[in-house]
């Protein structure tokens, strides 16, 4: 079990890094420019996108279930589950780059960021919002690829994606000097070039397990695949979900803007560090949402009792748990480590480095945080449960609030560490222990 998880799990964790570095690199590129207004508006801009371009709600909410239906050899509701999937990614993509780019005026004026900052912000995130149906039809695709066992293959979108990334925002944003709008550009350009990959990779592992043709049953609400019903409602609770996460990082650095360019820029930068660390490690759990929607499809063809399943069940989790902190303890070491490096390469600001390296102790202690939640989230996503999911995230985020209320009350806490120790220490642990207390809903799964 043990050698199952790693296999699939270190492509998954190269897949991780690779796959959130997006914002990174843009603020890589950007934080070797003339202002530090443009680190801060391309940090605040990303944090904002995050939720439509970053997360993926679509690879969450199908990614156990199409997982179970290849392990089951049920090719047919497969391919009829894969089409509903790819036309609602697309069509989601297209209503949310409306939608973000109707609400972020209104939550930088929330923010309280200065004119410069807002200017920079909207140029990028404007620019950004038009690789929305792309980006989600990537993140659906990594789901797919997952979901199946290819992590491999997974690993391989993201290499792709971030390679055209950084080439594409180099080249417009430094050597053309198109400053924020080109890297921006960049972006764009290395989402639809990874989104035509994609699609070329799936045609050509997949000729026999999924057929060209559209199928005609793809708007009917019954049938043996994943119904057109099931799938939005997985994504609008999964979309719940994604706001609610963003909304805290949008607080969180909304109660920054005081401070300043310099402290905002910093947080945005670690924040950006800590969510790569975090996807990496999610992704990692990736391995766990694997084999558990394998156990889940494989005990629907088989004879293997309830309790032969539930045992294999919990030695897929007890594997994963191991796998998954021994990576976020190394991990957090290693980024630590390398930091005064890392921090050099993103910005050769000096009072955003000092900043940053007064911060630096939470790469340590926060991917110790993130990965006990992370590894539960992959088996409810196994399962195919994401209500819980949502659940747990709504219930989090009102505890992340009520502690950076009672914190900004007390001055002795009133620095930006403590208002990451609110968001990153609250937030995650709450998550896990909502997450643990529903456990059985794991086994509810098993018929």
């Amino acid at each position: 079990m043990y050698m199952n998880i790693i296999k699939l799990a270190y492509p998954l964790f190269i897949s991780g890094v690779f796959a959130s570095m997006m914002g990174l690199v843009d603020t890589t590129i950007v934080g070797h420019l003339a202002f530090v207004e443009s680190i801060a508006g391309v940090g605040v801009g990303s944090t904002i996108l995050w939720m439509v371009t970053g997360v993926g709600f679509l690879r969450y909410s199908t990614s156990g279930p199409m997982g179970q239906l290849y392990s089951a050899k049920k090719y047919g509701a497969l391919q009829v589950a894969f089409y509903r999937c790819a036309v609602l990614a697309c069509g989601v993509g297209v209503l949310a780059m409306g939608i973000t780019v109707a609400v972020s005026p209104t939550i930088l004026h929330y923010m309280g960021v200065d004119t410069v900052v807002k200017g920079e912000a909207l140029t990028y995130i404007y620019t950004r919002a038009m690789e929305s149906p792309f980006a989600l039809f990537n993140a659906f695709m990594l789901g797919v690829f997952i979901g199946t066992g290819k992590s491999a293959l997974a690993m391989r979108i993201s290499v792709v994606l971030v390679v055209c990334n950084i080439v594409g925002s180099y080249f417009y944003g430094l050597y053309l000097q198109m400053q924020v709008f080109g890297v921006a550009l960049g972006s764009v350009q290395a989402s639809i070039i990874t989104t035509v990959y994609s699609l070329w990779l799936y045609r050509k592992q997949y000729p026999s397990a999924f057929g060209a043709k559209l199928p005609e049953t793809i708007w009917k609400w019954a049938g043996n695949g994943l119904s057109m019903g099931g799938i939005v409602v997985g994504a609008i609770l999964m979309v719940v979900r994604n706001v609610f996460l963003s909304a805290g990082l949008v607080i969180f650095l909304g109660s920054l803007s005081k401070y300043g360019a310099v402290v905002l820029a910093s947080s945005a930068i670690l924040i950006q560090i800590l969510q790569i660390m975090g996807a990496t490690l999610d992704s990692v759990c990736d391995a766990g949402t694997g084999m558990v929607a394998k156990i889940i499809g494989e005990h629907d063809t088989n004879t293997d009792s309830h309790a032969g399943t539930k045992r294999t069940l919990h030695k897929a989790m007890h594997a994963t748990f191991v796998v998954a902190v021994m990576t976020a303890i190394v991990l957090g070491d290693v980024v630590y480590l390398a930091s005064p490096i890392l921090f050099d390469l993103l910005t050769d600001k000096d009072a955003v480095i000092v900043a940053l390296n007064h911060m630096s102790y939470w790469i340590i202690a926060m991917p110790f945080l993130m990965v006990w939640a992370f590894v539960y989230e992959g088996f409810y996503v196994g399962t195919g449960n994401v209500r819980v999911l949502c659940t747990a995230v709504i219930v989090a985020f009102f505890a992340y609030v009520t502690a950076l209320w009672g914190i900004s009350h007390m001055p002795i806490w009133g620095t930006a560490s403590d208002a990451f120790f609110a968001f990153f220490a609250v937030f995650y642990v709450v998550r896990f222990v909502w997450l643990y207390a529903h456990a059985h809903h794991i086994y509810r799964e098993i018929k």
